[in-house]
């Protein structure tokens, strides 16, 4: 898993074990609901805000 922190990209901590995907839907504030086991519950925002602008080289 990934999160946007500022400018950059970090990865979050995950279990030693996989964690299956079990359920994704989005809500109406541009984010995603997701279930997994183990009772695993995210959110995850989508908002073109979140998205870091594109390099233009």
């Amino acid at each position: 898993m990934l999160q946007l922190a500022g400018e950059q990209w970090q990865t979050l901590p995950t279990p030693d074990a996989p964690v299956y995907l079990r359920a994704i839907t989005a809500d109406t504030a541009q984010r995603l609901i997701v279930a997994g086991g183990r009772g695993l519950l995210l959110t995850l925002d989508t908002a073109p805000s979140a998205w870091p602008e594109p390099a233009y080289g």
